[in-house]
């Protein structure tokens, strides 16, 4: 018990180090805790509120703890942290339903399974139905939104200090718009985005700047 609580308060140290370096608010780590508490335990999501709160937990705190290492002057890129992480993390969801079915997760929100006539069981076997591809469609124009949300949050002073955060958003659009493309064969496959494409995707948002 006391090595445990040793090195827990070790762990503590270096987390509040970093904090203070980078000027990090203590409470994202709390956050992002959180978040990973969640995925441990909260296997199924209501709605999409409940589902809201994770993806800010466990993506756009990421992206809030990230700015404050690039650097900003504009407050409104929080807002854009916060949107771009909740579309990112959408997107990973949308995409790895099948993967996650296997291991016993659904996280799309259990109202929006019922809104579409999707039985969890239809996920675990992975069966397709026009039903499954309406239900999808609705999960990726949320994502498509927060897409959206997020360019309308960056200001062009800011474009060169997010330049790592527009990377990963173009890279993960691109994606979405393949699974968008493949008329949403997620549930026994798995949508990548190939190398050559993501340094196509890197070079271009370089030059773009």
């Amino acid at each position: 018990k006391y090595c445990f609580t040793s090195r827990a308060g070790n762990y503590f140290d270096s987390v509040r180090a970093v904090s203070e370096r980078f000027k990090i608010p203590f409470e994202y780590f709390l956050e992002l805790i959180a978040g990973v508490r969640m995925d441990l335990n909260d296997l199924d999501y209501r709605s999409f509120d409940d589902l809201k709160l994770y993806c800010y937990r466990v993506a756009s705190i990421v992206g809030l703890m990230c700015i404050q290492i690039f650097g900003y002057r504009d407050p409104v890129i929080k807002k854009y942290a916060e949107n771009l992480g909740i579309a990112l993390q959408l997107t990973n969801i949308i995409r790895d339903v099948g993967t996650d079915a296997k291991l016993g997760r659904i996280y799309i929100p259990e109202e929006e399974l019922k809104q579409f006539g999707v039985d969890k069981k239809d996920l675990f076997e992975n069966r397709y139905s026009d039903n499954f591809e309406q239900l999808m469609t609705f999960q990726s124009e949320r994502a498509h939104l927060y897409y959206k949300l997020a360019d309308e949050c960056l200001p062009a002073s800011e474009q060169r200090n997010m330049l790592v955060s527009e990377i990963m958003k173009d890279i993960y659009f691109h994606l979405l718009t393949k699974i968008d493309a493949s008329q949403y064969q997620v549930l026994d496959n798995i949508i990548k985005v190939s190398k050559p494409k993501k340094i196509w995707l890197t070079r271009q948002d370089r030059d773009d700047l």
